[in-house]
């Protein structure tokens, strides 16, 4: 999740490689890689989006402004701000964050080679019920999710 600036410059060739072969857009699964959007952008002349979080500023519009928005991650533990790409403290505070951290699913997707997970683990996980943050309410948050 750190997002580490050494591998821009191995983003931006696996799209130009991806483009030389025929894509007409580029995306990622990756939340940490929003990172790398404007260098992986401007080096190519397709869409490009490196993570489901640019969603993030055009949701929290769309949403009435009191409402949350969840964002689901592999590990809430290492999330950091600047993911969110988001410079209002108050749109900030609509943000709740959710990790499966601790759970058989993320267990078996960072085995190499990731393993398959039986859906009974996957809904006996209480890191997913923990994941899906609801409002004081009751209500369940609008949810992002990242892999």
């Amino acid at each position: 999740m750190q997002g580490d600036p050494a591998l821009e410059p191995a983003f931006i060739a696996a799209a130009r490689r991806l483009v030389e072969r025929g894509a007409v857009a580029i995306s990622s699964n990756c939340g940490s890689a929003v990172r790398h959007q404007a260098a992986v952008a401007s080096a190519v002349s397709v869409p490009v989006e490196m993570s489901s979080l640019l969603l993030v500023p055009a949701l929290l519009r769309q949403l009435h402004p009191k409402a949350k928005l969840a964002v689901v991650t592999a590990d809430s533990r290492v999330f950091q701000d600047d993911l969110l790409g988001l410079s209002d403290q108050a749109d900030r505070d609509r943000i709740v964050i959710g990790g499966i951290e601790g759970g058989k699913l993320l267990e078996n997707e960072y085995m190499r080679p990731p393993q398959p997970t039986d859906v009974a683990d996957i809904e006996r996980c209480s890191c997913l019920r923990r994941a899906a943050p609801r409002r004081k309410s009751g209500h369940r948050c609008a949810t992002v999710h990242l892999h």
